[in-house]
């Protein structure tokens, strides 16, 4: 028990180093301690920042001996990002089974285990859109739409390679929670072309969005995916022009300005953002707006705003 301990306590000395002593130190840690079962969320942190050979082989390893422990489903995650195997897959499969018992019928309420599962259920929906893994997060998603979980789950689902189901089930979820005041932000995946995710974004914005601290994000998600043939584009810009007059104080205020400029390019919105700029030039937003500004000038071959390049806080 003793041992357990230092162990612990040398992993959280550790983590409080920079990114390379953490690297080098974390594989010396795992040498002497990688039988332990403390080592699972060990691995988890070190192939998140930076998946190797070596750490995967000892992955595999401890998911040998630890198949039920809390850390697998976050293991089996960050493995899945790079490689696929049988034993796996097999080891996944029995995960997500035991997912309908520990959350869908709220027999477990574990942090660790939930949020390992959602990060499972993540790699499944982005990377394996032909596999029974996917066929099982489905069934899930149709018999408990309402479940804690899809919010760890959908809000930030990324597609490297956009695929039709994915997004089907992305839709589904968003659809059964468009009126869900509690859900903080529905942003849209930015990688995927989908109009219909940015179209129940939108319709979420509508229902109860409105309200959320985060709308400028999903208004931002929106315009910088949304394509000029949408039908509802201008419904979005119109929205998002009203928004920003009556909050100019949020923090995302500056995110949702770029956005905006960078869609419409109009003489305008660049008038007002500059505008806002120069009244909230410490907002922690404000560094976003200078960006998009300068990008714009230099794409339509104009000189920079002196004044406002002159204002930017480092």
């Amino acid at each position: 028990m003793q041992e357990h301990s230092v162990a612990i306590e040398e992993w959280n000395q550790i983590r409080k180093l920079s990114r390379p002593e953490i690297l080098q130190l974390g594989q010396k840690w795992l040498t002497k301690h990688c039988s332990r079962a403390i080592a699972g969320e060990v691995l988890i942190h070190l192939i998140n920042m930076k998946p190797s050979t070596r750490l995967a082989r000892r992955a595999r390893t401890w998911l040998q001996k630890y198949p039920d422990h809390k850390s697998t489903p976050g293991l089996l995650a960050v493995l899945l990002r790079t490689e696929s195997s049988v034993a796996l897959f097999g080891l996944a499969r029995s995960q997500l089974l035991d997912a309908e018992t520990n959350y869908f019928k709220g027999a477990n309420s574990d942090r660790e285990i939930l949020r390992g599962t959602a990060s499972l259920m993540r790699e499944v929906l982005t990377h394996y859109p032909r596999s029974k893994l996917f066929d099982l997060v489905e069934h899930y998603l149709n018999e408990y739409p309402d479940a804690a979980i899809w919010h760890r789950v959908f809000p930030i689902v990324t597609y490297d390679n956009p695929n039709r189901r994915a997004e089907k089930l992305t839709i589904l979820w968003m659809q059964s929670n468009v009126k869900n005041p509690k859900l903080e932000t529905m942003c849209p995946p930015v990688l995927t072309p989908c109009p219909e995710v940015r179209q129940v974004c939108f319709n979420w914005v509508l229902a109860v969005g409105a309200k959320s601290s985060q709308t400028p994000l999903t208004l931002g998600h929106i315009l910088l995916t949304s394509r000029p043939d949408d039908v509802f584009l201008s419904d979005v810009i119109h929205f998002s022009r009203n928004w920003l007059k009556t909050n100019p104080e949020n923090n995302y205020v500056g995110n949702l300005y770029a956005q905006l400029i960078g869609a419409t390019q109009s003489s305008d919105d660049i008038r007002n953002a500059k505008k806002w700029h120069k009244s909230h030039v410490k907002s922690r937003s404000a560094g976003v707006v200078v960006a998009s500004l300068l990008e714009i000038a230099h794409l339509t071959s104009s000189p920079p705003d002196t004044e406002i390049v002159s204002n930017v806080v480092f």
